[in-house]
């Protein structure tokens, strides 16, 4: 799913809470839609902390069943 894609549909009330008007929310969806702008970007670097392995045997047998 294109990351914009992903911004609307997840996201879409905080995006429209945080930006008030139309012109302004169209301007961060394009921005953020733009390949070259995105390429531009610097990632964040952000840590994830390994789950637990009781954690993450959960997940896998979960993820067999389905």
């Amino acid at each position: 799913m294109p990351n914009t894609v992903h911004k609307v549909l997840f996201h879409g009330c905080e995006i429209i809470d945080a930006f008030y008007t139309n012109k302004e929310l169209m301007r961060v969806l394009l921005l953020t839609s733009d390949p070259f702008i995105s390429s531009k970007r610097k990632v964040s670097s952000k840590k994830y902390n390994k789950c637990n392995e009781a954690v993450q045997n959960y997940l896998k047998s979960k993820k067999m069943m389905i």
